[in-house]
């Protein structure tokens, strides 16, 4: 009986392709393939139930997934591998050394190597003259908001992989896209260690499911004076606590408070870029 509905379903899957698949007729097929004598329809609809989709279903650890009952070691391998082959498969898609001299490109890049994932992750991309990629690193994984870019080894990395120019990288898990003041702090650490050591830093971009945000796009690689980027840091900061929260958990006076006090930094900031 489950033979015959398996060749059924595979039939469907290559008449058809996966657009037309409801989400655990997708985790049942993939699990036909580490799973060959159980009923994998009333196993896909367990994980569906426990994580809630089938994101869920892939974002999740091999000792969650092993949780639910028809599911081993090796069908939880499988499940967790297939997020990492398809990052890789898109990675490949670009040239072996692609050309990454513009936000845009670089962008795109970054965006297929950190989207999706659920936990924060920084990377380093080194870059040769002609802007073409040598190697990228990963630098730390972990925790939202515990990983840090430590700019001593982005430097080592440069130096080792003989690179002109660095790009660095992180997302943010759910989070927005405007830069914290940390993201600031860090990048101009990394930009300050990097000259020193003759390295330029081109970009440093964030990255979350929406998009990827360009500092360097944004203007904000071009002040080294330390008041003057501490100015521009706050400005990024109350804009955190502002527009990307709606004011939730704030009253009207707070929320009003804000909002001058960052068109008072704002002003400060173009005077800075002598916009005013």
């Amino acid at each position: 009986m489950h033979e015959g509905h398996r060749n059924r379903m595979r039939d469907k899957l290559l008449s058809g392709g996966i657009e037309n698949f409801e989400e655990h007729e997708i985790i049942e097929v993939l699990l036909y393939y580490c799973i060959p004598r159980q009923n994998t329809n009333e196993i896909a609809h367990a994980l569906l139930e426990k994580f809630g989709s089938l994101r869920g279903v892939l974002d999740a650890n091999a000792d969650e997934l092993q949780k639910v009952p028809g599911i081993g070691p090796n069908a939880a391998v499988f499940l967790t591998m297939l997020p990492q082959v398809l990052r890789r498969y898109e990675l490949e898609r670009f040239e072996k050394r692609p050309l990454l001299g513009d936000s845009t490109s670089s962008s795109l890049f970054v965006y297929e190597l950190l989207k999706g994932l659920p936990e924060e992750r920084c990377v380093s991309l080194y870059l040769d003259t002609r802007s073409r990629l040598i190697h990228y690193e990963i630098l730390g994984s972990g925790i939202a908001n515990q990983v840090g870019i430590q700019s001593r080894k982005v430097l080592e990395g440069a130096m080792r992989h003989r690179a002109v120019s660095v790009i660095i990288a992180h997302n943010h898990p759910g989070g927005s896209r405007t830069p914290s003041s940390g993201d600031l702090a860090v990048t101009y650490d990394v930009m300050n260690t990097l000259s020193a050591g003759g390295v330029r830093l081109l970009d440093h971009l964030i990255v979350t499911n929406e998009g990827v945000t360009s500092l360097e796009n944004l203007g904000l690689l071009k002040e080294k004076d330390p008041q003057k980027t501490k100015e521009i840091a706050e400005v990024y900061e109350i804009l955190n606590k502002t527009a990307f929260d709606g004011g939730k958990g704030k009253d009207d006076k707070e929320v009003a408070k804000l909002r001058d006090l960052l068109q008072d930094k704002q002003r400060i900031v173009r005077k800075i870029n002598g916009e005013e």
